[in-house]
């Protein structure tokens, strides 16, 4: 996998460490051939894998938020202005495949996939103790998967093998199948438990790694249509994971909406879609907590980029050290809901336990999916997942879910990067439904 990556002005790459872990080599993030094939190297690959990830966050969310029409670039970058739908096709840049977000998206996920990759390949062989070796191969297999996940959430196809020059891609189906193949195996390899070594030397204090790999499956399942595993994975996570952060290796979400004021929410997320009379238009009257928790609401600003109003970044509630939960329980509670919705079940119990959490009274509506569509919308802001809700969503006949796929969501998917389709020739012909009004 090629590995060029164009860089833009303005943009914070935040090069993030694991706080609390001493490595005996001096970079965790990229191990020599030798190094791969020791427990000190593998250990140290393990350890960049989750840096990567936790990093990774900035540049997929920030593009996610952008193309969906969660967010607003402030900083008018043209790469990252071609992301967004602007009010008038006039104004609409192209999306290509020299832009720098495309290209660094799928760069960071590749590097996640990499160090998977190369702790699969080589832990075979090392000696250590077998539980931990178990331990760190279900890791690998769950980063892998994550990563899987956040490209096939925003590219068409990608490809599954990358330790080739040249590399196929897998479309949609095969990507979920891969997915939960490892994930299933991840779950074997715990199955032993989860020794100490592992939990004290390699991964973070923040993440559960059983729940985690329950999530995910949770996650693929619900994307794959199987609603009776994804509302049995769902309801069987019983916690959170989150990524850390500290003072020198910040959360690169508060890189890009405070210290950089390069990207805002937008208000609509607040006050409902500007020229929708049919969204449940205040948040804030409602008494919704998950609003008033992470902006301030008093903090209106107008004529940035496009037509809607955005709020300061000032208001935004991030600091550098603030830990970034990548699923939540309320999450669960909202796919179990849809696998019920659209499976059989009762959704509405569900929904009421993130509505309860959020500080709403009990769901009294008569279209239960429509609800969780806009539960989601909330709850999950800021995690890359609206773009993905606004295709899973879109054959409802949800009136919300027509309006913002008609006025906010600039691109059915990312264009493969000059990276990939420059360089390889099994990179599939770019997708067709990008460029919208173009």
């Amino acid at each position: 996998m090629k590995n060029k990556i164009k860089i833009l002005l303005g943009v914070f790459i935040v090069v993030l460490g694991i706080a609390g872990c001493e490595l005996d080599v001096s970079n965790p993030n990229s191990p020599t051939n030798e190094d791969i094939k020791t427990y000190d190297g593998i250990r140290m690959t393990a350890i960049g894998m989750e840096a990567r990830l936790s990093q990774a966050i900035g540049d997929l969310n920030t593009v996610s938020g952008a193309v969906s029409g969660e967010t607003c670039p402030v900083i008018g970058y043209v790469d990252y202005e071609s992301l967004r739908k602007f009010p008038n096709n006039g104004s609409r840049l192209k999306l290509d495949d020299a832009n720098g977000y495309c290209v660094t998206v799928w760069a960071d996920q590749y590097k996640v996939m990499k160090s998977a990759s190369d702790i699969l390949g080589n832990i075979g062989a090392i000696q250590m103790n077998d539980t931990l070796k178990k331990n760190i191969t279900a890791f690998a297999e769950l980063g892998k998967s994550m990563a899987m996940y956040n490209l096939i959430t925003h590219f068409e196809k990608i490809p599954i093998k990358i330790d080739v020059d040249h590399p196929t891609f897998a479309d949609r189906a095969a990507v979920i199948t891969e997915a939960l193949n490892l994930l299933t195996d991840a779950q074997s390899n715990i199955s032993n438990g989860i020794v100490t070594t592992f939990t004290s030397s390699i991964i973070s204090s923040g993440w559960d790694l059983a729940n985690s790999i329950k999530a995910y499956k949770a996650r693929f399942y619900l994307m794959k249509g199987e609603y009776a595993n994804a509302a049995a994975a769902a309801a069987s996570v019983t916690a959170e994971s989150q990524f850390s952060y500290t003072a020198t290796t910040s959360n690169p979400l508060y890189e890009n909406f405070v210290r950089s004021l390069f990207s805002e929410p937008l208000a609509s997320w607040v006050r409902g879609p500007v020229g929708f009379t049919g969204f449940d238009n205040s948040r804030i009257a409602q008494g919704d907590k998950r609003v008033t928790a992470l902006v301030d609401t008093s903090t209106f600003t107008t004529g940035k980029i496009g037509n809607d109003s955005v709020y300061y970044v000032s208001g935004i509630n991030l600091t550098a050290t603030t830990p970034y939960k990548f699923y939540t329980l309320n999450e669960m509670s909202l796919i179990v809901a849809e696998s019920y919705a659209r499976g059989g079940g009762d959704a509405a119990t569900y929904v009421n336990k993130v509505r309860a959490a959020a500080g709403l009274s009990a769901y009294s509506g008569s279209n239960i999916l429509r609800e969780i569509f806009v539960q989601r919308y909330y709850e999950l802001f800021g995690m890359a997942q609206h773009w993905e809700d606004l295709r899973r969503f879109k054959n409802d006949n949800i009136d919300i879910v027509n309006y913002q796929r008609a006025t906010q969501l600039a691109h059915e998917w990312l264009v493969y990067p000059y990276t990939e389709d420059g360089t390889n020739p099994n990179c599939p012909a770019q997708p067709t439904d990008i460029n919208y009004g173009l």
